[in-house]
């Protein structure tokens, strides 16, 4: 019997370093104010500035956000905390889950948007952040959506991984990646 638990774990291990982006292999650099992070290599991306944000759009190969099966979108932005209480005009929440669930933002056309459980807190690269989780459908796809909100030197971070529920295992590979390869600068 050990050995078919054996056979198991080892097969298990091989379809994750074969079919699952990591940290070993192929990735490109996504840098902002005072951080750089990964994404696997392929993953078009797209730079934006507007309102104060800056913000990198990334998504899996072959996605489209008017059809997103089998599809995983990440976005990283981030803004000065002066910047955002200008915008917004009052003073931003000092607890962080208070602060992502502030930020959150769904896709337009999304339906039926409910969150999957309480807010959490979370830690990337030894900051604390709040994180919320919310499911919902957009043209006729349920998705999830994890929005992580950190403060740090004066700055919001802001990282949203979106995606199909019948396909997590994309995002989660990719938002491993984004996670544990961030670096404060």
């Amino acid at each position: 019997m050990s050995s078919r638990k054996s056979l198991v774990a080892v097969l298990a291990a091989l379809i994750a370093l074969v079919a699952l982006p990591t940290i070993a292999q192929a990735r490109q650099t996504i840098r902002g104010p005072g951080f750089k992070t990964y994404v696997p290599s392929g993953w078009p991306l797209k730079h934006s500035h507007a309102n104060g944000w800056r913000t990198t759009s990334v998504s899996s190969p072959g996605s489209n956000p008017d059809r997103p099966r089998y599809s995983a979108f990440i976005t990283v932005s981030s803004i000065t905390v002066r910047a955002l209480e200008k915008r917004s005009q009052k003073k931003l929440p000092s607890s962080l889950t208070e602060l992502a669930s502030a930020l959150i933002s769904l896709p337009n056309g999304s339906l039926d948007s409910q969150p999957t459980g309480p807010p959490g807190y979370t830690t990337v690269a030894g900051v604390p952040g709040g994180t919320v989780r919310y499911q919902f459908s957009l043209a006729g796809i349920d998705m999830v959506q994890t929005t992580t909100a950190l403060r740090r030197h004066g700055r919001i971070y802001f990282v949203q991984i979106e995606n199909d529920t019948a396909n997590p295992e994309l995002s989660t590979a990719a938002a491993t990646m984004v996670r544990s390869s961030w670096r404060w600068s």
